[in-house]
């Protein structure tokens, strides 16, 4: 009988050991995943709360950080024209990423139309950086 004490015992302490190291992994990597979600290549007054939040602002403002790191991509050179599109439309986001921290703080009756208004002019962003984007073609491998 004392056996199965014993077993037990163990049993329960490799499981509270268990259940701590996952929640220690968890917490690591939902920090690390707020840490990259959040940033953006300007100031950002969203809150880090938006990197998982459902609420509509926070769609939007991930929307518009997945579409600017377009711009992180190796381009090769730019062109002057080329740099001044990604400069517009890179304070064009930042304005808008401040809208939508004001419209997050207006009350709910009044959210609705300043929230279609900031859908349309994401869908707009988002198609003008596409437009923007210089892609480097790949290069075949080399024969060496």
């Amino acid at each position: 009988m004392p056996w199965l004490i014993v077993v037990l015992l163990i049993v329960v302490v490799l499981a509270v050991l268990g259940a701590t190291a996952f929640a220690v992994a968890l917490v690591r990597n939902s920090r690390k995943q707020q840490q990259a979600e959040a940033a953006m290549p300007f100031p950002s007054r969203a809150p880090i709360a938006w990197s998982g939040s459902h609420v509509p602002e926070a769609r939007l403002h991930r929307r518009i950080r997945k579409s600017l790191l377009a711009f992180e991509q190796p381009a090769g050179a730019l062109t002057a024209a080329q740099l001044d599109a990604q400069v517009t439309l890179t304070v064009a986001a930042q304005e808008l990423d401040d809208r939508l921290v004001t419209i997050a703080s207006l009350p709910e009756t009044e959210k609705g139309p300043a929230l279609e208004s900031a859908t349309a002019d994401v869908s707009d962003l988002e198609r003008r950086i596409a437009e923007t984007v210089v892609v480097r073609p790949k290069l075949p491998p080399s024969a060496t």
